[in-house]
Order: C-alpha cells, then structure tokens, then sequence
C-alpha cells in the first residue's frame, strides 16, 4: 500500500476540487492511524464549508499530495468546493505556527 510509505512525512498538500493546495500536517496515532491536524479545522474545512455527515474521498498521489472529492448530504459532489481559494493569509499563518512546533 503506497499510504504506508508516508509515515514519516509531516507535511502534505490536500489538492481540493478546485484544484487549489492546502497544507496541512500529518501526524500519526499510537495505534499508527494517520490524522491531518495543523491547517486541517482551521483552513481546509473552514474554506470547504464541511459539515457533519459529508463524505470525503482521499486520493493519494505518491508525492505527499491528496486530491480530495467532496460529497454533500445527498451524496452527490458539493459543487461549491470547485471554486474555494486559498487564502494568502492562511499559508502564512499555516508556516508560522509549523515554525513554532
């Protein structure tokens, strides 16, 4: 499983539908789950608009990218996701707080 060969990476971009990166960090559990957190609540989710129940799909690309598919309640793709931009100011406050870990 190519997911496995990440396990020492830190840093990865989540590529949304509309094409544009968010870096977040990974970090894995004691039970050696893979989680996003720095960057994951407070700028891809927030920027998305996702809410509970919606269904995402993670596709990972073999260099530290996932591209990420976003389904809404219904089950069909959120179409608003095809437009979120990245903020300037998030990729400058996603580096400073990485600085400060």
């Amino acid at each position: 499983m190519k997911f496995k060969a990440m396990k020492d990476l830190e840093e990865v971009e989540l590529k949304g539908p509309s094409g544009n990166k968010w870096r977040v960090k990974l970090t894995r559990s004691e039970q050696n789950a893979a989680c996003f957190t720095l960057g994951w609540n407070n700028y891809f989710i927030r920027d998305h608009e996702l809410e509970i129940d919606y269904f995402l799909v993670f596709i990972y690309d073999g260099n530290s990218c996932f591209e990420v598919q976003v389904f809404d309640l219904s089950g069909c793709e959120k179409e608003q996701a095809y437009f979120v931009q990245v903020k300037e100011e998030e990729e400058r406050m996603f580096l400073f707080h990485l600085k400060l870990i």
